[in-house]
C-alpha cells in the first residue's frame, strides 16, 4: 500500500518498522523476538534486486543488445516504418504510396498522442488526409482498424506524471530518461536524479518512476535505430531501403557467402541473429561460445536437424534441394483467409475489451491480469464462482491474493501450461487441491467440498476444460490427448522458420545468390491432404481393417513421420501450383475434397512408398543422462527394532500418513494397514459388510465421530525404500525410488548372462564419485559389462524365428520389456492390451543372441558387440 499510495523511501519503511518494534517490545513482547526483528530489518535493508533477464542480439548489428520497445527512439522508428509502408487505394484507382506531406501529417499525429492508448484509427487518418471514407489503406482490415502511436509518450505526458512538456524534450534526452526508468534499480537514486536534473517535484518524480511502460524488446539495438531513423524520416522510405541507405547492408541477407556443403556447423554460427547470451570465447564449447535459442524444444530440434543432414551429406553429398514442412495451415483461397481474419478480429476485440476493463480498475495491462480476466469470463455460466469451492469471486478480489490461477491437471505431472488447463480458484481451494487432479483432491473429500456440485460447475466450463475434471483425466491426458509432445505446434512453426534459414547455409546463406532456390517450405496442412489423396494413410495398416480406419494416420507407428517426409520431398513448386489450382476449382464447386484428383508423383508411387517405409529402421535421439527425480514425494517413517529390518528382498516396514478420504481406503481390507490398533478396530466394526460408496460413507462418518475426529491415519507398508541419514549417520526417514536408470549385463564365471538394475538414486550417488561412470562399461562390483541398457536403447534379437530390431521401453529386476523399434507409446498400449510386449530376463537375452546396436540419424545400423 505504501509503495503505490505514499511512495516512501526504504529509510521511511525502516523507521516505521522500528516504531512497531518499540511498541510491541513493551506491550506484546512475544509477538516479535529481537532476533526476528533483526532478520526482518536486514531483509528490507539488504535485499538484492531481481536479476534482469538477458536481452537478445540486434538483427542488424549482432554484437549489440536489442533496445527496449519503450525507448522513444524505438517508438519513433516503428511509427515511421509503418507510415512509410502505408499505401492508399482511392475509389476506382490503383494503390499508391503517401506523399511526403501526407506521411508527415500521419507521423505527427502518431507522435503526439491525445489519449492513454495512443491509437489513431484509419477513419481518423482519412479525415486528416482529406481522403474519401471509401478509400482504403493497405494495412486496414476488419482485424486492424488503427495504428499504434507513441505509447511511451502517451503514458508519460499525463498530467499526474511528466505532463505535456514531455514532447518538448529532445529525442536523446527522452531516451536517456526512459533508459533510466527501465534499468535503474534504486528508486530513491532515480527520483533524486529526476528532481535535480529536470526540476520535478518529489511526488511527481515518484509517479514518473512508477509509470508502466511498454514491455519487451524490439529487434534492433539503439545504435542500429540511430542509423536507420535519418533515412526513414528524410523521405517515404521503406524499412529495407532505409537499412541499405544506413550502411548496415541488407535487412534480409544473413549469408556470408561461405558454403557449408560438407557439414553444417553448430546452428549458433549461422543463426547469430536468433541466439543470445554467447560468451564469444573460442575456448568455450559451441553452445556457450555462440549462445543458443531460449526455447529448449527448438534448441534440441535444430541440433537434430544438424545431425540428420550431416549424416546424409556424409553418405550422399550435398542435396540438390531441401523442402521444409511449415506446421501451419496455408489459406488456399479467399474463403480461408476470411474465416481466419474473422477469428483474429474476435480475439483482438476481446483483448481490447479486457484492456479497457483493466484501465477502469486501475490495473496494469499485463499478461497475468489479462489472463485473470479471460479466465473470469469462463466462469460466467458458473455465476462467477470458484469451480471447486463454489464461492463467489468478486471482480474487486480478482487481482488480489484471495484468488489464484490454478492448473486443473497438475503442471508438474503434465507440463501443460496451456489456457485449456487453467482456471481460477480461491486461495484455500487451491491449497486444498494440492498437486492433484480435481477428482483425486475432491472426489471423496469431507472438507466442505461436494463432488457432485463440483461436477455440475465443471460441466459449465468450456469443453476443453470439462474433461479435465473426470476421474480418469490423467489417463486421458497421457494416452488419448497425446501428452506434452502433441502441444508443440507453436514451437514447430518457429523451428520451421529457423530451419529454413539454417539449411540455406549449405548454399551460402539466406539472401545469398541462389540459396533460396534450393530451400523452400510447404504448409503442414497440404502434407496431410496429399497423404490422404495419394492413399498413404493405409500404408502402415492391415488390409483387413475397415476403410474408415485405413484412412486415418497411424500415429502408433513412428514410421508415419517418414511418410510425411516422402510427401514433403515430392511437393515441389509445380506440385504446389497444381494443388492450389485444384483447391480453387473444387471450392467453387463446394467440394469438401479440395485437392481430390491430384496426380501421383510417378506411376506405382504408393507401392514404392510402402516398400521403402516397411524397410525403415527408426532412429531415436539417444538420451543417457540421469536428469530425473531420484525418488517420489512421499516421506516414510522407519520402524524401530526387528520389524524395521530389511527382509530377504530388501523390503522394510515403513509408515506414512494418509487421509481417510483418499483412494488408499476403498474396502475393509485396506483398513488392515492402519497402524493404530484402536482406530483400526473401530473403523473395521463401523464398515463391516459394506462396499463401494456405502463403505466410504460409513468410514468417514465413523472417523469424524471419534474424539478427537480422525481425518488422517498412519499406515504400514512393506516397501523397498531409500533411507536418509543425518550427520551422525542415523536413519531418520525414507523415500521410495522413483525410477531406474540402467540395467547392467555381464557374463558370470559359468558363462551365463546376469544383470543388475541401477536406480536413478544409485546413479546420482555414483555420479558424485565419478562424473563419467556411466560411460565406462564396468559394474559396481568390478565386473566387465557386456552392455549397459537404458530406456530407448536398441537391441538386435532373434525372436519367434525372426531377427528383429527392438527398443527397450521399461525394465525392472529380472524383466526387460521390449517393443519393435517402430512402435510408439508401447508402455501404454501394453497396459491396455492393444500391443503384445516382448519381455526377457538377462538369460533370455543370451538365448535370443542379443546384440547392442545403434542407428545413425540416416538409418545405418551399427553393432557394438
Amino acid at each position: 500500500k505504501w509503495q503505490y499510495d505514499y511512495y516512501p523511501t526504504r529509510d521511511l519503511i525502516l523507521d516505521e518498522l522500528t516504531k512497531i518494534w518499540e511498541y510491541q517490545k513493551e506491550f506484546h513482547p512475544k509477538v516479535l523476538t529481537k532476533a526476528a526483528y533483526a532478520r526482518l530489518r536486514d531483509t528490507i535493508e539488504w535485499q538484492h534486486p531481481l536479476k534482469s533477464p538477458p536481452v537478445g542480439k540486434c538483427t542488424l548489428i549482432p554484437e549489440l543488445e536489442r533496445a527496449a520497445k519503450a525507448l522513444p527512439s524505438s517508438q519513433r522508428a516503428r511509427i515511421f516504418q509503418e507510415a512509410n509502408s502505408l499505401r492508399v487505394t482511392p475509389t476506382g484507382a490503383v494503390q499508391q504510396p503517401l506523399s511526403k506531406e501526407q506521411r508527415d501529417i500521419v507521423t505527427t499525429r502518431l507522435l503526439t498522442p491525445t489519449s492513454k492508448t495512443a491509437k489513431v484509427t484509419f477513419k481518423q487518418l482519412k479525415k486528416l488526409l482529406k481522403l474519401s471514407p471509401y478509400d482504403t489503406f493497405n494495412l486496414e482490415s476488419e482485424k486492424r482498424i488503427d495504428l499504434q502511436g507513441d505509447e511511451t509518450a502517451a503514458r508519460l505526458m499525463q498530467e499526474d506524471r511528466w505532463g505535456p512538456t514531455w514532447l518538448n524534450l529532445s529525442l536523446e534526452k527522452q531516451d536517456e530518461i526512459v533508459g533510466r526508468l527501465i534499468h535503474d534499480e534504486n528508486e530513491d537514486v532515480l527520483v533524486n536524479w529526476l528532481c535535480k536534473t529536470y526540476g520535478l517535484k518529489k511526488d511527481q518524480a515518484f509517479r514518473v518512476a512508477d509509470c508502466p511502460l511498454p514491455d519487451g524488446y524490439g529487434s534492433l539495438s539503439s545504435e542500429a535505430l540511430s542509423k536507420i531513423l535519418p533515412p526513414l524520416e528524410a523521405g517515404v522510405t521503406v524499412y529495407s531501403d532505409a537499412v541499405q541507405q544506413s550502411g548496415l547492408g541488407s535487412h534480409s541477407h544473413f549469408g556470408t557467402g561461405e558454403i557449408f556443403d560438407e557439414a553444417l556447423p553448430y546452428y549458433g554460427v549461422i543463426l547469430e541473429r536468433s541466439v543470445a547470451f554467447g560468451s564469444g570465447d573460442p575456448k568455450d564449447p559451441d553452445e556457450k561460445r555462440y549462445g543458443k535459442v531460449a526455447n529448449p524444444t527448438v534448441h534440441v530440434a535444430l541440433n537434430q536437424i544438424r545431425a540428420v543432414v550431416n549424416d546424409l551429406m556424409t553418405r550422399f553429398g550435398p542435396p540438390e534441394q531441401i523442402v521444409v514442412e511449415l506446421a501451419r495451415d496455408l489459406p488456399l483461397s479467399a474463403k480461408g483467409k476470411s474465416e481466419l481474419e474473422k477469428k483474429q478480429k474476435e480475439n483482438q476485440e476481446a483483448n481490447e475489451k479486457r484492456q479497457k476493463t483493466l484501465e477502469e480498475l486501475g490495473r496494469q495491462n499485463t499478461y497475468e491480469n489479462r489472463m485473470r480476466l479471460r479466465l473470469y469470463e469462463d466462469l460466467e455460466a458458473l455465476g462467477k464462482r470458484c469451480p471447486f469451492s463454489g464461492e463467489q469471486i468478486k471482480l474487486t478480489d480478482l487481482f488480489s491474493d484471495k484468488i489464484e490461477i490454478e492448473h486443473i491437471l497438475p503442471f508438474s505431472r503434465t507440463l501443460d501450461d496451456s489456457y485449456a488447463n487453467k482456471t481460477l480458484a480461491t486461495r484455500q481451494a487451491n491449497r486444498d487441491k494440492e498437486n492433484q487432479t480435481p477428482y483425486d483432491a475432491f472426489g471423496h473429500s469431507p472438507r466442505g467440498y461436494d463432488w457432485q456440485e463440483i461436477s455440475k460447475r465443471a460441466a459449465e466450463l468450456p469443453k476443453n476444460k470439462q474433461w479435465r475434471f473426470s476421474p480418469d483425466a490423467m489417463d486421458r491426458f497421457t494416452e488419448f490427448e497425446g501428452g506434452f509432445l502433441a502441444r508443440q505446434l507453436t514451437d514447430t512453426q518457429y523451428i520451421s522458420r529457423l530451419a529454413k534459414t539454417y539449411l540455406e547455409a549449405i548454399y551460402g546463406g539466406q539472401g545469398y545468390k541462389g540459396a533460396k532456390n534450393h530451400v523452400h517450405v510447404i504448409p503442414g496442412r497440404l502434407t496431410a491432404d496429399l497423404r490422404h489423396v495419394w492413399g498413404l494413410n493405409s500404408v502402415l495398416r492391415g488390409h483387413n481393417e475397415p476403410e474408415s480406419e485405413a484412412q486415418k494416420k497411424n500415429r502408433q507407428d513412428h514410421r508415419h513421420h517418414a511418410i510425411d517426409a516422402i510427401v514433403v520431398a515430392c511437393t515441389d513448386m509445380a506440385m504446389l501450383g497444381k494443388a492450389a489450382s485444384l483447391a480453387k476449382q473444387n471450392e467453387n464447386l463446394n467440394s469438401e475434397k479440395l485437392i481430390a484428383g491430384l496426380e501421383e508423383p510417378w506411376p506405382n508411387f504408393r507401392s514404392d512408398v510402402e516398400t521403402a517405409v516397411r524397410n525403415i529402421i527408426v532412429s531415436h535421439k539417444p538420451d543417457h543422462g540421469i536428469q530425473a527425480a531420484m525418488h517420489n514425494d512421499t516421506a516414510y517413517g522407519l520402524t524401530k527394532g526387528e520389524e524395521g529390518l530389511p527382509d530377504k528382498r530388501g523390503a522394510r516396514l515403513v509408515v506414512t500418513r494418509k487421509p481417510l478420504d483418499s483412494d488408499s481406503f476403498k474396502s475393509i481390507n485396506d483398513l488392515a494397514k492402519i497402524r493404530d490398533e484402536k482406530i483400526r478396530e473401530h473403523l473395521e466394526i463401523a464398515t463391516f459388510g459394506l462396499a463401494g460408496s456405502d463403505f466410504k460413507q460409513a468410514l468417514l462418518q465413523a472417523a469424524h465421530a471419534m474424539t478427537p475426529p480422525v481425518y488422517k491415519v498412519r499406515i504400514e507398508e512393506k516397501l523397498n525404500v531409500i533411507p536418509f541419514k543425518d550427520a551422525a549417520g542415523k536413519e531418520y526417514k525414507a523415500y521410495k525410488g522413483d525410477g531406474n536408470y540402467c540395467y547392467d549385463i555381464w557374463i558370470t564365471d559359468k558363462g551365463k548372462w546376469a544383470g543388475e538394475v541401477i536406480s536413478i538414486y544409485q546413479a546420482y550417488q555414483l555420479a558424485r564419485k565419478d562424473a563419467n561412470w556411466w560411460r565406462r562399461l564396468e559394474g559396481q562390483n568390478g565386473q566387465t559389462l557386456l552392455m549397459r541398457l537404458r530406456k530407448k536403447d536398441y537391441l538386435q534379437i532373434e525372436h519367434q524365428g525372426t531377427e528383429k530390431i527392438v527398443q527397450i521401453y521399461k525394465f525392472s529386476k529380472g524383466i526387460i520389456s521390449l517393443s519393435e523399434h517402430h512402435e510408439a507409446n508401447a508402455s501404454a498400449r501394453v497396459r491396455d492390451k492393444s500391443l503384445s510386449a516382448i519381455q526377457m530376463a538377462p538369460g533370455a537375452l543370451q538365448k535370443a543372441k542379443a546384440k547392442y546396436v545403434t542407428v545413425s540419424p540416416s538409418g545405418i545400423i551399427k553393432t557394438h558387440q
